[in-house]
């Protein structure tokens, strides 16, 4: 899979936000996309569960829903925070929703 880590700078901040891109189309399998070199691209930890996990979002409401969907989301994050490492090795900051943010000075 074709990974794009962008770093983005928080304006007037010293808030630097790391995040893990992937090809996709502007119409899903992602709940937030950009555009990076002309072309579509999803973030890591955003997909949507009826496209990306059919068999999770088919299961009824209830606590087991919503544990083995927890775990799933959790393991979409990690993969995200996983693809930000190997990019930047040493990186410290808060994971946050599948995104590490920093505070760097400029």
């Amino acid at each position: 899979m074709e990974i794009t880590i962008k770093r983005t700078r928080i304006i007037g901040t010293s808030t630097v936000v790391y995040s893990a891109w992937t090809p996709a189309a502007y119409s899903g399998p992602y709940s937030t996309v950009t555009s990076i070199g002309g072309r579509p691209h999803g973030r890591l930890g955003t997909e949507f569960l009826s496209d990306s996990a059919p068999e999770l979002d088919a299961l009824p409401a209830g606590r087991e829903r919503s544990r083995k969907v927890r775990a799933w989301q959790d393991d979409r994050y990690q993969a995200a925070y996983s693809a930000i490492l190997a990019e930047y090795p040493g990186l410290s900051g808060r994971p946050m929703m599948g995104e590490i943010e920093t505070e760097e000075s400029a």
